[in-house]
């Protein structure tokens, strides 16, 4: 399936892209010929889950830049491409998203819609943020997740990040910010909320 259109505001170099993974391997291949050169990469992987999801995040940058770019990683761990281009990337159940920039760094979280939250809320919940809805804490959950990827050389733990502003509302689109409470820094999120999934994403101005 091509990328999905997103609604989610971001600034005018920021690309979001989210893939549905509803083909099979042989059919995002055949769709994407220039695919097959990861076959060496991902024949290892035993999870058939793992493998769609590294396809279909090369068919997303494929559609976002006109060609194949290949995804490193940094000794932390973070994505990063050799264009010169900001990357991040997420998946869920079904799902994979991508956001990249070329003057922001940036960072994306992505969770299927799911009560499972609500009994691992004690785990990232701190006692001063009062949240109790299946989408409070999911927004909450995707922006640590999405704060931790942002500025992975923190390593942060969830008692050093901050949310402010969620609500359970029935916006579909907005925005809230998040502290990461080792810098004393703020950062905005801004969110996509939908019947099946939560996203979260984070642009900052590269330094």
């Amino acid at each position: 399936m091509p990328r999905i259109p997103l609604s989610i505001t971001t600034p005018s170099d920021v690309q979001v892209g989210l893939w549905r993974m509803d083909e099979s391997e042989d059919e995002i291949l055949h769709a994407n010929p220039s695919l097959y050169s990861l076959l060496p990469d991902i024949s290892s992987m035993k999870s058939q889950t793992r493998r769609l999801e590294r396809l279909a995040v090369a068919a997303l940058l494929e559609s976002m830049f006109g060609q194949a770019v290949p995804v490193e990683h940094n000794d932390a761990g973070r994505p990063f491409l050799d264009n010169g281009y900001e990357i991040g990337i997420s998946h869920t159940r079904g799902y994979a998203v991508v956001i990249v920039s070329k003057k922001h760094n940036v960072a994306v979280d992505m969770e299927y819609m799911n009560d499972r939250v609500m009994r691992i809320a004690r785990r990232f919940l701190r006692e001063d943020e009062s949240l109790t809805t299946v989408k409070e804490l999911l927004l909450c959950w995707c922006a640590k997740e999405t704060l931790y990827k942002l500025h992975s050389d923190d390593r942060l733990a969830f008692q050093e990040m901050r949310t402010h502003g969620i609500r359970n509302d029935g916006n579909l689109e907005g925005r809230f910010t998040i502290d990461n409470l080792k810098r004393g820094i703020t950062v905005e999120m801004s969110y996509l909320s939908t019947q099946s999934y939560i996203l979260t994403i984070a642009v900052e101005k590269k330094s």
